[in-house]
């Protein structure tokens, strides 16, 4: 009986500790488009919202960005932001609209990593009260429990900031990574119009040159005109 107890104590303690929404995604918003995703939340809950755009297509790192309640109100309203975090109550049940806005681009296509998080407030099916009662007559040591009670609390907690901060790396990462090609593709569209102009230039002065000295040339005929006109 002892052992059945605590086993089904700890059983509902780890199923509690799941029992939070958490998603995460990454897309393309086409230019001039706009992406909508939807999320039903019942009862108070304290939700996360975090993007960041990771690349621009040749363009700025921006999106507009839209959170609308079940009754249509704009709860958040962001304009052409590379990046933003938002900590929101809610307490209206229903569907919650997130927008993605990107028709201010007629020609660049956007991707934006997003991440939310929800924390219910409100009646959790998985809350599980141990009778001190019954544990005691089982012969279970209560404070030993509620030590791994807070044990398994602070175990997930660094496990959730190991986990946030290895996505903040691969995020700032990929960042990087994608504005680190997109100055190289730009170096390189540079060094190609200067090197075409450079050609051209070199054409003309060649062919100019030759004109100079070819007395049935076009240029040729022009000089000897303009030098007689002066001599007159």
């Amino acid at each position: 009986m002892t052992s059945k107890t605590f086993l089904a104590f700890i059983l509902c303690i780890l199923i509690q500790k799941i029992a939070s929404l958490e998603r995460r995604i990454t897309f393309f918003v086409e230019p001039s488009k706009e992406i909508c995703f939807f999320e039903t939340l019942q009862g108070k809950n304290t939700i996360q919202v975090d993007f960041r755009v990771l690349d621009g297509g040749h363009g700025d790192l921006d999106i507009s960005f839209n959170l609308v309640d079940p009754h249509g109100r704009v709860v958040v309203a962001d304009f052409k932001k590379a990046e933003k975090n938002h900590k929101i109550d809610t307490e209206a049940d229903g569907d919650y609209r997130f927008c993605f806005d990107n028709t201010f681009s007629a020609f660049n296509t956007k991707l934006v990593y997003f991440d939310l998080a929800s924390d219910s407030e409100g009646e959790n099916p998985w809350d599980f009260e141990p009778d001190i009662n019954m544990l005691q007559e089982s012969g279970v040591d209560v404070q030993q429990i509620e030590n791994l009670h807070e044990q398994m609390d602070q175990i997930r907690l660094s496990l959730n900031g190991a986990r946030g901060l290895q996505d903040t790396i691969k995020l700032v990462e990929a960042k990087d990574r994608n504005i680190a090609e997109e100055l190289f593709f730009k170096v390189n569209t540079y060094s190609m119009v200067i090197l075409v102009v450079m050609i051209l230039v070199s054409l003309v002065q060649i062919i100019m040159v030759k004109s100079i000295f070819d007395e049935k040339s076009v240029i040729h005929r022009l000089l000897w005109f303009i030098d007689a006109t002066n001599k007159k």
